[in-house]
């Protein structure tokens, strides 16, 4: 399981299956399951080799010609997931490839200017021509892109230099005769389309405008300026199949939709992040799919706008997809590699936004509230986590934690990192009550926590002392609905608390320190029980081999379960405080803990994600991120309110959204 685990690490999916194929039956555990499952949802996955700036499917759909960063091109054969053919034209492919003749001959952009007509099958040059005008002073020959009309009789080139205009050549495709050379754009031309009508054509540059040509005229019949503040480049630009409508990408990270017609924008198209480097339109026109830089590719339904799923598999800078001529599959090509994907299968994991404190579920279980770096604040989003609902600005800049109250799904409490609290009530973005940042600067909250019926709330405080442990956290009592303040409880030798939570009915609170220091001697650290009625401190479940970190309540109140640093949670007793059993999955600290509604299995969060059975004390599932960060690990887990989602946040930045394969 190792090796397929490797494999697949490295985008090999042929070489993982086989390394499936050949596990024993009788040690085709979790793992086994879960790397199967993983490999049917992206379908193949060609190595750095294969890399590439543009993709082009075969019209058969059997095949993908792409150009590389250093200019080679690669013809790779989708029924053996192997590199067929490798073509290195003169000074580069730097346009792109186009299959021509039903994906006999290839079409090429090379760096010296001329279009290359080559034998896919032999790779044989058959006919080279000037691509680039030769007396236009100071232009750079390299051709950007490239376009062939329709009934394939007619060529498009396009480029520019920095220093001057960019140009488009209308060539012959068949003898290279050129028939006109158009003049616009400042200064270079980024991409072009043929209309299918074979008479008009678009194009896009770094000047930030889209223009509709008609290559009987000599200017452009509209233009708009496409993305952004100011001159943001607009990256690429596509006709929809019907050729009513045009697509373009740009700089601003947003993908627009125009009336081909009168360039008037239609829709915007949000993407996860910015600069989204080219767009393709399914051969139905009923979506629409872009690449971003920040690796990940957005197949959204062109009639309303939203998002019906995401795709990551490359690290940064991806550069090309394109959909199957059928539209089942999706091409996404970038600096490491290139891969294919099953558009009607779910990924495993779906980012679906950028986030760094725990992630909530409304009680109604209708609303995911996310928090974005700082500059995005929060957002709300729909169950599955592929379309934001709304975006909450207003509620404060700097939030470091959210909690949902248990049973009202209209209030929200926010934890600023200064300490400050504030209950907000969502639909009017109204805030019930604040409660003001502590006094001493060093003095931290944490952990803030709702009661099951709503009525309470705990915080967590401590303060930071570069010398030492100071042995001061508090737990602290509010009354929920007016913020005043009721009680405040010392934790036992503790120095800070990193989690909080009530038992599931309410009697008691509990709060957790990594590490304690009775006699001043440092200890593994502890969960301390109190009584909510009193304040009374009931006991302190101890952890294990170099501290605790994570706790919580099985729905039942009869288990606790802890999170250690050394990877192991303990589930225990909580009326006799003895061991019940020891999940081992973990390498490293176990930092967040959840268990399902229905107390059948839990989830844990470290450098990655296990999803536990509770009766056998065995993960049944991992999670892994595949986001290709350094940094994997999940500060925080959480069940949707129906236990079919697991929803978990990290340092990277990211929060991700799993489905739970059946009978799991």
């Amino acid at each position: 399981m190792a090796e397929a685990d490797e494999q697949w690490r490295k985008g090999d999916v042929p070489a993982t299956k086989r390394l499936l194929a050949k596990t024993p039956p009788k040690q085709r555990g979790w793992e086994w399951d879960m790397l199967t499952w993983r490999c049917d949802a992206q379908k193949q996955s060609f190595p750095r080799g294969s890399a590439g700036v543009f993709l082009a499917w075969r019209p058969d759909g059997k095949a993908l010609a792409v150009s590389s960063y250093i200019g080679d091109v690669h013809i790779l054969d989708l029924r053996t997931n192997k590199l067929v053919r490798s073509i290195f034209p003169a000074r580069g492919c730097t346009g792109g490839a186009i299959w021509l003749d039903g994906g006999k001959q290839l079409a090429m952009a090379c760096g010296d200017g001329k279009v290359r007509i080559l034998d896919a099958a032999s790779g044989k040059k058959l006919r080279v021509f000037a691509g680039s005008p030769p007396n236009i002073p100071n232009t750079d020959p390299i051709i950007s892109e490239i376009a062939v009309s329709p009934d394939q009789r007619l060529i498009l080139t396009v480029g520019g230099n920095l220093n001057d205009k960019g140009w488009v050549r209308l060539c012959d495709l068949a003898s290279g005769t050129l028939i006109k050379t158009f003049i616009g754009h400042r200064p270079v031309i980024n991409a072009v389309a043929f209309n299918r009508d074979g008479k008009s054509f678009a194009t896009a540059g770094h000047d930030g405008v889209i223009h509709i040509w008609n290559i009987a005229r000599d200017q452009p019949i509209s233009s708009a300026r496409g993305h952004g503040q100011g001159n943001a480049f607009v990256y690429d630009v596509i006709f929809t199949p019907d050729g009513k409508h045009l697509a373009t990408s740009g700089q601003d990270g947003l993908v627009h939709l125009w009336d081909a017609a009168t360039l008037k924008r239609v829709r915007t198209f949000k993407s996860t992040g910015s600069d989204v480097r080219t767009v393709a339109v399914s051969p139905d026109g009923k979506a629409l799919a872009g690449i971003a830089v920040d690796g990940t590719a957005t197949l959204w339904d062109i009639s309303t706008g939203k998002i019906v799923t995401l795709f990551r598999g490359h690290g940064h800078l991806p550069l090309s997809v394109g959909f199957s001529p059928d539209g089942k599959l999706l091409a996404t090509s970038g600096q490491k590699s290139t891969r294919i994907w099953d558009i009607n299968t779910r990924q495993d994991s779906v980012l679906f936004g950028r986030a760094t404190a725990k992630p909530a579920f409304t009680c109604d279980g209708a609303k995911i509230v996310a928090l974005g770096q700082r500059a995005e604040g929060l957002r709300t989003w729909s169950p599955d986590g592929r379309t934001m609902l709304a975006d909450l600005k207003e509620l404060g800049d700097s939030v470091a934690q959210v909690a949902c109250h248990p049973a009202n799904p209209n209030l929200l409490l926010t934890m600023r990192t200064k300490g400050r609290l504030d209950l907000w009530n969502l639909p009017d973005k109204r805030s019930e009550w604040t409660i003001p940042a502590p006094a001493n600067k060093n003095t931290f909250r944490a952990a803030p926590a709702f009661s099951p019926d709503g009525r309470l709330m705990a915080v967590g405080s401590f303060v930071a002392d570069i010398m030492g442990p100071r042995l001061d956290a508090v737990l602290s009592l509010y009354d929920a609905k007016s913020g005043k303040w009721i009680m405040s409880m010392s934790f036992p030798y503790g120095d800070r608390i990193t989690a909080t939570a009530f038992s599931p009915d309410g009697k008691y609170v509990a709060a957790c320190s990594p590490y304690l220091y009775p006699s001043r001697k440092q200890t593994p650290g502890g969960v301390a029980i109190w009584r909510v009625s009193d304040g009374k401190h009931i006991r302190t479940l101890p952890g294990r081999d170099g501290g605790l970190y994570s706790f919580a309540f099985s729905p039942d109140g009869k288990q606790i379960a802890l999170g250690n640093n050394n990877g192991v949670i303990r589930l225990l007793d909580i009326e006799s405080g003895q061991s019940t059993a020891a999940l081992d999955g973990h390498k490293y600290r176990v930092r967040s803990l959840a268990f399902s509604p229905d107390g059948r299995r839990l989830v844990s969060g470290g450098r990655t994600a296990l999803l536990w059975d509770i009766l056998t004390a065995q993960p049944v599932m991992t999670l892994v991120s595949d986001d290709g960060g350094y940094d994997k690990r999940f500060s925080s887990v959480a069940f949707s309110p129906d236990g079919k989602s697991v929803m978990a946040g990290g340092y990277n930045r990211k929060m991700r959204l799993w489905s739970v394969p059946p009978g799991q």
